[in-house]
């Protein structure tokens, strides 16, 4: 099989039958395209002939410009791509024989609860765009939901009655989540107050954030507002929309939540990824004993 028929192939069943999101796609084509590269200039131009060494040679070619997550991101894709080519059209799968290389540990950053009440001090919700701002961060912090969960969310999923909100997340997972009483009193005011107003194009009704402009939320525009209030409140870290997630899950377990509820609200399929932020209870932990233990002073 050609190598640009089996990469057009795998990419339409990502998209059509796994349901991968955007992100993962535009990923993992950006991967496969500069794999393709390398092969042609091999004159390597069908899938059956690639072997380990192939691989191996491509991964070590890359390695010096790309860092180890990326190169793992890489790896990833080839073993899908190889998997999906073994499973469909009975090619041997020359990537498992490669291995993934070890990622440092890092700790993801996030807010002090301090931190956020400076953040949510700054609004004013008698003001339309500051009310329409506060509710975009509360989904964010007070549901923990994925930048593009926000952006997707539906009017249909909001519940107010009974204080829920149903969230559609990777790969079409669904889940639902509380909705506290400060998120819900902030989105409430937003979608009954200002909302209706905005909204004047039919073509964006059935979603849940419409702008001033009667436009749909988007990714960038949140990133641009979280580093503005971050600014404002005189916050000096590297906050993006996902931080805010992070301080969601990490806040919850430093007050005792579950760690398997937090999973579940976080829509991790592994409890593992979850488990980075057990890592942050005890980096918290270590803070205070440092700061109050009197032993720690000698």
């Amino acid at each position: 099989m050609h190598i640009n028929s089996a990469v057009k192939n795998y990419l339409n069943y990502l998209s059509i039958t796994r349901h991968a999101s955007a992100k993962t796609i535009t990923s993992y084509t950006h991967d496969l395209k500069l794999f393709e590269r390398y092969l042609k200039d091999l004159k390597i131009d069908t899938v059956e002939i690639i072997d380990v060494n192939t691989i191996n040679a491509f991964i070590n070619e890359i390695s010096d410009s790309y860092a180890i997550a990326s190169i793992n991101r890489l790896k990833a894709a080839l073993h899908s791509f190889f998997k999906y080519l073994n499973e469909r059209y009975d090619i041997p799968d020359p990537s498992l024989m490669v291995e993934t290389s070890k990622v440092p540990k890092r700790l993801p950053i996030y807010l002090e609860k301090g931190e956020i009440d400076k953040i949510e001090e700054l609004f004013d919700d008698s003001k339309p765009l500051d009310l329409y701002h506060h509710a975009i961060i509360e989904c964010l912090y007070g549901l923990g939901l994925r930048i593009f969960e926000v952006v997707e969310l539906k009017v249909t999923n909001v519940n107010f009655e009974d204080s829920f909100v149903r969230v559609i997340g990777k790969r079409n997972k669904e889940r639902v989540i509380p909705l506290p009483s400060l998120s819900k009193r902030i989105m409430e005011a937003y979608f009954k107050n200002i909302r209706s107003l905005w909204l004047k194009d039919k073509n964006v009704s059935a979603y849940f954030f419409i702008n001033n402009h009667s436009r749909r939320l988007n990714a960038m525009y949140a990133q641009r507002l979280i580093k503005k209030l971050c600014l404002e409140a005189g916050i000096n870290k590297k906050i993006s929309p996902h931080k805010l997630r992070h301080s969601y899950a990490t806040h919850l377990l430093s007050n005792g939540a579950d760690l398997r509820a937090v999973q579940e609200l976080l829509g991790h399929s592994d409890i593992s990824t979850t488990e980075i932020y057990t890592h942050l209870k005890t980096e918290e932990l270590k803070k205070a004993y440092l700061k109050a233990h009197p032993l720690s002073k000698e």
